[in-house]
């Protein structure tokens, strides 16, 4: 087993060993690639709105407001959903965490075939995983309040690195992390890929924290009974627990070029604040993060194969902390206009109806490069008429940095259109 460092690194450090010492060098080098019997075709999780959904027919579902709706009773959702602290409150989520089993440093296990057919002991599993979990609290800050997210995160070595979904963290001011105790702690963001929306931060001040024990799917069975935890809700205290089965193996999500792949499905109950928490074994060992649910449907979830995350992780403690410079990026924090309170609307000249109210701008972002500013309300991009973040999300996800794109927004009642090419976050994070 390979040793982790002491002591927190101050550049990039290799958590998980080297040559026959890695645990994670048992792994294949890539995912296999499986043939599901259906696609679900979705966009990638919006990071502006921490709150994603998609409307599902039969066989070809798209993006829609992440709110409910009457009209959409079924529906895919990224288990995100911010609450608005200080302004208005949304939907809440983020995600779980999980522990190690025998207080290992990030090591994969193997199945638990012993307790196959066995009864799963809740409590005994949820005792040694809580230790793990931890909530994320995000926030965005602006002059018209504070925007705040909660979710949840994997402990994943001792000293701080944690594990969750891209998308509860991405375009945040500040990240906090609480943990099991109680302790809270700032993180910063070291690694982030969208397109597969898995990230990685790094708690500061803390140090032995208790790293889960990340298993593998490999010997999964459908009808293996299965654990997710997590912040479900963004309520805080303890985590909270749901029971359930491996329902599929090998689900897919497609979004225009890009797909999640290897995902598992669950009838364990994933609530909002579960995104990013653990899917985890009867031996307590994580094998998937949690991630989507379909709304309007019962019990219908999916998380990330854990399998499908040994890479990134590797790519990691190899030196690769890439914050997904190749991705097309817009660049403001929003909200849908639907829900913005009307004191807020006025204070800010709003007089059209629908739309994305924008809350931030990020600087030497296409948003900023736009000339938009808070309050301003976006319209329409590319002649589509857009009425939440994830409309918006489902457009720029579709397109690559350097590509033109028309937006049309209101601000202080005066109609208003722009052209501007998108840039990427390291774009605007090197000033270009």
């Amino acid at each position: 087993m390979a040793d982790f460092p002491d002591t927190p690194p101050t550049e990039t450090p290799s958590y998980f060993g080297t040559g026959g010492d890695n645990p994670l060098s048992s792994l294949p080098a890539t995912p296999p690639t499986y043939d599901p019997a259906h696609n679900l075709y979705a966009p990638l999780p919006n990071p502006n709105s921490n709150a994603a959904v998609i409307s599902e027919s039969r066989d070809d579902p798209w993006w829609i407001n992440p709110w409910p709706l009457a009209a959409l009773a079924s529906a895919i959702a990224l288990v995100v959903a911010a609450s608005v602290i200080g302004a208005f409150l949304l939907l809440d989520d983020n995600q779980p965490s999980l522990v190690s089993l025998g207080g290992g440093s990030g090591v994969v296990g193997g199945a638990n075939l012993s307790l196959r057919g066995e009864a799963l002991d809740v409590q005994g599993v949820l005792g040694v995983v809580s230790p793990s979990v931890v909530a994320i609290e995000t926030n965005v800050e602006n002059f018209r309040g504070v925007f705040g997210g909660s979710g949840s995160g994997i402990v994943i070595d001792r000293n701080g690195l944690i594990l969750t979904n891209a998308h509860v963290i991405e375009d945040a001011d500040t990240v906090e992390v609480v943990f099991f105790d109680g302790t809270r702690a700032p993180a910063t963001i070291v690694s982030s890929i969208v397109a597969e929306d898995v990230a990685l931060i790094q708690v500061q001040g803390v140090t032995d924290t208790l790293p889960a024990t990340l298993g593998t799917v490999e010997q999964l069975l459908v009808g293996d009974p299965v654990l997710a935890i997590g912040n479900a809700l963004g309520l805080g205290g303890d985590p909270t627990v749901t029971l359930g089965i491996l329902s599929a193996k090998n689900r897919q999500i497609e979004a225009g070029r890009l797909s999640f792949d290897n995902l598992l499905q669950t009838d364990a109950a994933i609530n909002p604040g579960n995104s990013g928490g653990p899917l985890v074994n009867a031996a307590g060992e994580v094998i998937g993060i949690n991630t989507a649910i379909i709304e309007g449907s019962q019990n219908v979830g999916f998380a990330i194969a854990i399998d499908s995350v040994m890479d990134f992780l590797e790519g990691f403690a190899e030196g690769d902390a890439s914050l997904t410079p190749d991705t097309a990026w817009f660049g403001a924090s929003s909200r849908s206009l639907a829900v913005v309170p009307e004191a807020q609307r006025d204070e800010a000249g709003v007089t059209t109806g629908d739309g994305v109210f924008i809350i931030d701008v990020f600087e030497g972002s296409a948003a900023d490069r736009a000339g938009l500013e808070d309050g301003d309300v976006i319209v329409g991009i590319n002649g589509v008429a857009v009425a939440t973040p994830e409309d918006v999300a489902r457009i720029i996800r579709r397109l690559d940095p350097g590509d033109i794109i028309n937006i049309e927004f209101e601000r202080r009642g005066n109609a208003q259109s722009v052209d501007i090419g998108l840039g990427t976050r390291a774009d605007a994070s090197n000033g270009d």
